[in-house]
């Protein structure tokens, strides 16, 4: 029984014994227990096989160690005589990682990145408001869509008076758009009204004087204002003095105390001439064109405190949401704050963060993993090339770990070189591209280490995997394979890697294909009226401007311009949108489009009277226009449009006084840009009352020339405006389709990458394939074929491959077209204009890296193919 115990320890530890010497190992120790049986002694079995695989790998080690030198004077003189085939590999793995690399880490900068001037991003927290009895329990259990909005001047004074531990400091702003001027010289631009935290919650800095603190915000202080990096380089000449300066901002004096740091724009990535000045949150109560204390307006952030949480934030907010609630409970009975990661929106849920990821990531992986499948493919070539060599090597001694030590330095070496140039390269682009982009971009760490991982390991992998098999074969038998077969067959491998870039570069171009057929259709289709028609904005907060001087304008400028015989129409606007509540049952007021407009609105704007009237000068604020989607939602109620009396209310303020309207006409909806596929309900009322800040819309039959007119006509009437905006609807309509305009350009250029990479790929196999068949190729031509059928042979295989990723690549591009179908304005996501020319391409360029080898072959001379056989 002892005996047979320590047999079953003797085998069992001979597992943990090198393989090599496991056989003769297990061998001697059964043969000393049978001489001496001891179950003590064979105890001791583990112990030496243990360290008999110490010793074999302390001696594998120093083998490793001890070749790295000659190692690198072979891979050195190996690559001189493969430049080509180095180049390539170094040049499609560098281009994947600058791709990857420099798009990761713009995306990662915009969504988690830190703005200029604002430090430590990820530790605060973006506040809203929602007065749903069901958005924050949804958002709080199930992180789906919240109905959350900015919070009013009244919601934000109750949270900032209440004693919140768990956050340190609130940003709060409110955007207005004015006039500024300095010694005369005037400007427009935005401003915020900021809270007295502002700038210490952001932790800003100052590049010139001080920037705004809590004592600037007390009703009692002076009225002080900090400008811009840009406001004052560029528009003010940089003047040393500027601090002090008295600025006069929509006519209020205010004294310049500081200039923000370069780029800073507030809590959105802007472009950096939008956020122009910065003034105490106090100065909009009396600003004129500031809404009302209870309208929502301000977007909040707060910085949490050290160790708090969200959660805790989220839980010390419910006490000031009570005392909203209570002090509106027709209104607000519901009242919760709303906390998210500081984002750039309202709706940017987690769910929106993962389908960002997911659109603009899977382009640059794309390309990543084109070019790792390239590299493969050439990696794969040359190792089967070089397995003769390898069989070679094994028969005159060398041992498998020589030989992988030695592949796997020349796979480090490519990878290396070209992880160093895609990693110089994505800084530079980096670096060159830092200027557009207002958000501060750096090379992502965790984003280069994954590029190297993928294309390092691709690499590696490709490059060691052939010759570990040949490796374990007999070195007789790779040396009775010929020269021309490598010894190893890796066909199908090769033809999948193919497969694989022709059907992500065929996806790629399909999208882009799409993104730029509905960029044509776009401008194809803008509405012929638009072309007639322009629209200028006569605002007058940015002078100070009364409602009597608004008036004044408006009556001046509508007069003179309707009397011009150019015009065929023109019209005022103040598109401000109205809340609707459809009947007594209803919960809360539905948000409807339009706003207050002047008659002949109808006709300046190329809409069309569906049914009823129009407005005329004889009508108040008591009848209303709906368009055809408002009227349609009415009749599926029940109730015919014309002749039904509704209450509005104006904008969001929910205590806003209601308006009973009897709806007198039915209108087609009036496209504001390309995704207005299905306008959203809209009403509009006569225009009574002068607003601040309408838009004066004209039909004219000479547009160009009108546009610079109203110009001047307005300065001659109100001088101290400093900028009337004016331009053609067409223009505006246009702007809105730039997102898909940028999204095409992007995309096409990812494409043409993909492509490039996958025609290289495709060349280099149909290369090498050629040169396996030199052979069989020189004997055909011997037997009489002609040059064409050898060509015809070669680009057949080629088309076969292109056949088959064309299959894959509109497998793989359908499902995405379908999910970006809201984008695509006008075009279909099967569109077979954007299909067409896609395919053509992809099968120009395989039947074009595929002639050139081809032929190349069939210029070979049969009889010297005849006398090596």
């Amino acid at each position: 029984m002892t005996g047979a115990l320590a047999r079953l320890i003797v085998r069992v530890s001979s597992l943990l014994a090198p393989r090599a010497l496991r056989a003769r190992w297990r061998e001697e120790w059964l043969a000393e227990l049978a001489a001496r049986p001891s179950l003590r002694r064979a105890l001791g079995a583990p112990q030496d096989a243990l360290a008999a695989r110490a010793f074999a790998l302390r001696a594998t080690a120093r083998e490793l160690v001890a070749g790295w030198g000659s190692d690198a004077r072979q891979t050195g003189r190996a690559l001189t005589h493969a430049r080509g085939h180095a180049a390539a590999v170094v040049l499609c793995l560098s281009v994947g990682m600058i791709v990857s690399i420099g798009v990761f880490s713009i995306l990662n900068a915009f969504l988690y990145g830190d703005l200029p001037g604002v430090v430590d991003r990820g530790s605060l927290v973006r506040i809203n408001i929602s007065y749903d009895s069901t958005g924050a329990v949804e958002y709080l259990g199930r992180g789906g869509a919240v109905n959350a909005t900015e919070a009013s001047f009244a919601d934000f004074e109750i949270l900032e008076r209440s004693p919140i531990t768990a956050l340190r400091g609130f940003a709060a702003q409110a955007p207005l758009m004015f006039g500024v001027s300095l010694d005369g010289r005037a400007a427009g631009t935005t401003g915020f009204f900021v809270s007295g935290d502002y700038f210490t919650a952001l932790r800003t800095a100052a590049a010139r004087g001080r920037l705004l603190t809590p004592d600037d915000n007390r009703p009692d202080a002076a009225p002080v204002a900090v400008i811009s990096y840009y406001l004052w380089r560029d528009r003010f000449d940089a003047r040393p003095d500027i601090v002090g300066q008295t600025l006069q901002a929509a006519g209020v004096p205010v004294t310049i105390v500081g200039v923000a740091e370069p780029r800073f724009t507030g809590l959105q990535p802007r472009d950096y001439d939008y956020s122009q000045i910065w003034l105490p949150l106090h100065l909009a109560r009396t600003w004129p064109g500031a809404p009302s204390a209870e309208t929502p307006w301000l977007d909040i952030v707060a910085r949490l405190a050290p160790g708090a949480t969200k959660d805790d934030a989220r839980t010390a907010t419910q006490a000031p949401a009570a005392q909203i609630a209570a002090s509106h409970p027709d209104t607000r009975a519901h009242a919760a704050f709303v906390l998210r990661s500081h984002g750039f929106g309202l709706e940017d849920s987690p769910a929106e963060v993962l389908l960002l990821f997911v659109m603009f990531l899977s382009v640059p992986l794309s390309v990543l993993a084109i070019a790792c499948a390239n590299v493969a493919n050439m990696q794969l070539a040359r190792a089967t090339r070089r397995s003769r060599e390898i069989a070679v090597r094994l028969a005159l001694g060398a041992t498998r770990g020589q030989v992988v030590r030695l592949l796997t330095f020349d796979a480090l070496l490519l990878a290396s070189v070209a992880g160093l140039i895609g990693i110089g390269g994505a800084r530079l682009a980096l670096i060159y591209f830092q200027p557009v982009f207002p958000v501060l971009i750096s090379l992502d760490w965790r984003v280069v280490a994954f590029a190297i991982l993928i294309s390092g390991g691709a690499t590696l992998l490709s490059g060691i995997a052939p010759a570990w098999l040949v490796a374990r074969r007999r070195a007789a038998t790779e040396l009775r394979q010929t020269a021309q077969s490598g010894g190893l067959q890796h066909g199908r491998l090769r033809s999948a890697l193919v497969v694989t870039q022709i059907a992500l570069s065929l996806a790629l171009l399909t999208i882009c294909g799409l993104f730029t057929r509905t960029v044509s259709v776009v401008a194809r289709d803008v509405p012929p009226s638009m072309r007639e028609i322009v629209r200028a904005g006569l605002d007058v907060r940015s002078i100070n401007g009364s409602q009597a001087d608004a008036a004044r304008l408006q009556n001046e400028v509508l007069a003179r311009v309707t009397a011009d015989t150019r015009v065929r129409a023109a019209a005022l606007e103040f598109l401000t949108g109205f809340r609707y509540r459809r009947d007594a049952l209803a919960t809360r007021d539905s948000r409807l489009a339009g706003g207050l407009v002047t008659p002949g609105w109808v006709e300046a704007t190329g809409a069309r009277l569906l049914s009823g009237r129009g407005f005329t000068s004889a009508d108040r604020a008591d009848v209303a226009l709906v368009n055809e989607r408002l009227a349609r939602e009415m009749v599926s109620e029940g109730t015919p449009p014309l002749g039904r009396t509704i209450g509005l209310r104006q904008g969001n303020d929910e205590d806003a006084p209601l308006l009973q309207v009897t709806i007198v006409g039915v209108i087609t909806a009036v496209p504001n840009s390309p995704s207005d596929v299905d306008p959203d309900a809209a009403v509009f009322v006569p225009l009574t009352v002068a607003p601040l800040a309408p838009r004066l819309v004209v039909r004219t039959t000479d547009t160009e020339a009108l546009t610079a007119d109203i110009r001047q006509l307005v300065t001659s009437i109100e001088p101290k405006l400093p900028w009337i905006p004016a331009e053609r609807a067409d223009v505006t309509y246009l702007r809105d389709a730039e997102p898909v305009t940028y999204t095409a350009l992007s995309l096409g250029a990812f494409g043409g990458i993909a492509l490039t990479l996958a025609a290289v790929g495709l060349f280099a196999m149909m290369a090498y394939v050629v040169s396996l068949r030199t052979r069989e190729l020189g004997i055909r031509v011997a037997l009489g074929a002609r040059s064409g059928d050898v060509v015809g042979l070669v680009v057949r295989q080629a088309v076969r491959l292109a056949v088959y990723g064309s299959i894959a690549g509109v497998a793989i591009a359908v499902p995405i077209a379908f999910g970006l179908r809201a984008l695509l304005a006008g075009v279909s996501p099967l569109d077979p204009l954007a299909l067409a020319p896609t395919l053509a391409l992809l099968f120009v360029v395989a039947i074009a890296a595929a002639v050139i080898p081809a032929r190349r072959a069939a210029r070979v001379d049969p009889v010297s193919v005849l006398r090596d056989l």
